[in-house]
């Protein structure tokens, strides 16, 4: 945990360096400690009220504990700030489609950012299945789209190391 080491000791410097404090929220939250990771968050956006991605992984760690009001405000600051911000987007359609039976508008951005991020111009604007062969054609939901996503980085990450 060097690197933990490393964010405090920047801390003990300059106690309201946000980028220091959310970067030691997310240590924190990849290593199980999730309450002292919403503090740190917490902390981040007080000091820089504009880091989306600190709204969003409070957002996603407020959800985790159960408190789904506040995870939703948590996405809806992070999507204020950055409208496109496919991650909130996803992880407030999760949410929002979990409470409802049918997509919201929230879902359908999603839909519609995932899209654009897998490189598909067909029908961008649209949450309907492409007529084409798309890589994303047959995907369901959001979530889906974001696994296939991120199994598709892995792979050429890979296959640029070799």
């Amino acid at each position: 945990m060097r690197g933990v080491a490393l964010y405090e000791r920047a801390l003990a410097l300059a106690p309201r360096f946000p980028d220091a404090l959310y970067n030691l929220g997310v240590a924190c939250s990849e290593a199980g400690q999730p309450e002292r990771a919403v503090h740190l968050y917490e902390l981040a956006v007080h000091f820089q009220p504009a880091c989306a991605e600190a709204w969003n992984n409070l957002g996603v760690l407020q959800r985790s504990a159960g408190n789904l009001e506040r995870g939703v405000a948590c996405y809806r600051a992070a999507l204020q700030l950055r409208p496109a911000f496919p991650q909130a987007l996803n992880n407030l359609a999760v949410v929002l489609t979990a409470q409802a039976s049918r997509p919201t508008a929230w879902h359908e951005r999603a839909v519609r950012a995932c899209r654009a991020s897998l490189g598909c111009t067909c029908r961008a604007n649209s949450i309907l299945p492409c007529s084409g062969s798309c890589a994303h054609e047959h995907l369901t939901s959001t979530s889906n789209a974001w696994y296939f996503h991120s199994n598709q980085v892995k792979v050429r990450r890979a296959q640029a190391l070799s």
